[in-house]
This record gives C-alpha cells, sequence and structure tokens, in this order.
C-alpha cells in the first residue's frame, strides 16, 4: 500500500486546525467570562493564547503549500488559511472594543 503524502499531510493540518480551534473558541469563552468580571489579565492571556495558536496553525499550513506541487491541494490549504484569518479579524474587531 502507498501512502498518499498529500491525504496524510491533509488529515495532519486538519487535526492541528480543529484542534487548536477546540482551543480558541474555549479562550474565546474565557475572554468573554473575563470581561463580564472585568478581569483585564485574563482577557489579555486568552487573546495572546488565541493569537499564538492561530499564528501556529498558519505556520503550518505555510509549509505545506511550500511542500507541495498540487496546484489544488495549495488551493485549498489557501482557503483554510483565508477562513482562519477571517476569524482572526472577526476577533480582533470583537475584543478591541474592550481595550477602550
Amino acid at each position: 500500500m502507498i501512502l498518499d503524502v498529500a491525504k496524510f499531510s491533509q488529515i495532519i493540518i486538519l487535526t492541528h486546525f480543529y484542534s487548536s480551534a477546540g482551543a480558541i473558541v474555549k479562550c474565546a469563552n474565557n475572554i468573554e467570562d473575563a470581561c463580564e468580571k472585568l478581569d483585564s489579565q485574563s482577557v489579555v492571556e486568552n487573546a495572546a493564547s488565541i493569537a499564538r495558536r492561530g499564528k501556529r496553525v498558519l505556520q503550518v499550513v505555510q509549509q505545506e503549500m511550500e511542500n507541495s506541487d498540487e496546484l489544488s491541494y495549495q488551493q485549498q490549504l489557501v482557503a483554510l488559511s483565508d477562513e482562519l484569518q477571517k476569524g482572526v479579524v472577526v476577533l480582533k474587531t470583537y475584543f478591541s472594543q474592550f481595550s477602550n
């Protein structure tokens, strides 16, 4: 049986993405709780965690794009990256209202 490297790397990326997404959602919920409690330190810690996780996923996606010769796979990775970046923008916009 020949290992399909493209499918294997997709599984790795998606696993990393979804595990990070779950952690990001948890951090977002923690931030909402911290905002209600006026706990600015917790807001900062959880927002930093979201940024780190998002950045790591984007790094993995970028590495996979650089290592792939398949155009369709690269396009899928770009779409995944774009979705994550949109989510980060939404989070930045949402949490910026608490920085004032």
